[in-house]
C-alpha cells in the first residue's frame, strides 16, 4: 500500500484513542491530505480518479491487528525479500526501512506498529552508561560477527503483535538489517543496548513521546522531526538508494559510519545477528 491507501484503510477501522492521534485534522493537512466525502484525499481542487479509487478500495480491505504465530516467519521473509532496502547498511536508514516495511505488512493484511529506541542522553538528566570500548556513553549499538559496531542516536524497527493458538500475544520485532529473523521485543532491546524506559511502541502514524531530539521538538512519526506524508514513500526510496551505494565496499572492523560489506542477492546484512523465534 502507499501512504494514501494506508491512512484510508486505517480510518475505516475501529481505532484506539492512541491511533486516532494520527488523524488530527491539522496533522493530516501537514501530510498533504484532507477529508472529502468520508475519504482522505490529496489536498487540492483537482483529485485524480485513481486517488479516489485507491482510497475507496483501501477502506474495504480487511486488516488484522494480530499476526498468527505460525505466520510470523513468513512475514519476516516477505520483508527480507523486498528489493533495494539497503539491509547491508545498518548504520543508517532505520527511518526509511520501517516505513516501507510497514506498507508491505499492510499489503499482507496486518496492522504493524513501529518501535522506537533512543540513546540514554535523551531520557533522563543523568550520566549515561559506558558500555563497549569505542562506543559513546549511552549510545545504541550492535556489534556484528566481523567486529564492526553500528552506533545510533535512535533506532526504529517494525513491531507486530504475534498471537499464539492459546490467545497469548507476543511483542515481536522485525528488523532485517540487524537480525536474520523475528525476535521478541526484550531481545531486540537488549541487543541494541537500549534501556527499557527509552523504548516505545507506537501505532503507525503516531510520533513517539519525548520532549526533544537534538534540542528540537520530536513530533515526527517517520523521523524524529519529520511526519509521514504523501511524499514519504519516494523520500524513503531515495535515501535507501544512497545507502545501497555506500554499502558497495567490504567493511573493516571498527566503530562508526563506514561503508559496509558487499551486497548479497537482496542486499542482506551477511553478518546479521542469528536468532530464532519459537512458536
Amino acid at each position: 500500500m502507499n501512504v494514501l491507501q494506508i491512512f484510508n484503510a486505517l480510518a475505516a477501522k475501529n481505532l484506539s484513542a492512541e491511533q486516532q492521534l494520527a488523524f488530527l485534522p491539522e496533522l493530516m493537512a501537514k501530510r498533504g491530505m484532507e477529508k472529502r466525502d468520508g475519504l482522505w484525499l490529496p489536498i487540492g481542487t483537482e483529485v485524480s480518479q485513481q486517488d479516489i479509487d485507491q482510497a475507496e478500495a483501501a477502506r474495504k480491505i480487511r486488516l488484522s491487528a494480530n499476526v498468527p504465530i505460525e505466520k510470523v516467519a513468513e512475514v519476516f521473509q516477505a520483508l527480507r525479500s523486498m528489493e533495494n532496502m539497503g539491509y547491508a547498511y545498518p548504520n543508517d536508514g532505520c527511518h526509511a526501512r520501517p516505513h516501507l516495511m510497514c506498507a508491505k505488512i499492510f499489503d499482507l493484511g496486518y496492522i504493524p506498529q513501529k518501535v522506537w529506541a533512543f540513546e540514554e542522553s535523551y531520557s533522563e538528566n543523568k550520566l549515561p552508561r559506558r558500555l563497549d570500548k569505542g562506543v559513546p556513553p549511552g549510545a545504541l549499538h550492535v556489534k556484528y560477527s566481523n567486529d564492526h559496531t553500528s552506533v545510533w542516536n535512535f533506532h526504529i524497527a517494525v513491531h507486530i503483535k504475534a498471537e499464539r493458538p492459546n490467545g497469548e500475544i507476543l511483542d515481536v520485532i522485525l528488523d532485517p538489517a540487524v537480525f536474520d529473523g523475528p525476535v521478541l521485543l526484550r531481545e531486540w532491546q537488549k541487543k541494541i543496548h537500549a534501556l527499557e524506559e527509552n523504548v516505545q511502541v507506537r501505532p503507525y502514524g503516531v510520533a513517539p513521546l519525548a520532549q526533544n531530539f537534538f534540542h528540537r521538538p520530536m513530533d515526527g512519526d517517520y523521523y524524529p522531526q519529520h511526519i509521514i506524508s504523501l511524499a514519504t514513500d519516494a523520500s524513503a526510496r531515495k535515501h535507501l538508494a544512497q545507502y545501497i551505494e555506500w554499502a558497495s565496499e567490504p567493511l573493516p572492523a571498527g566503530v562508526g559510519l563506514l561503508p559496509l560489506f558487499k551486497l548479497g542477492q537482496r542486499g542482506d546484512n551477511p553478518i546479521a545477528v542469528k536468532t530464532k523465534l519459537t512458536p
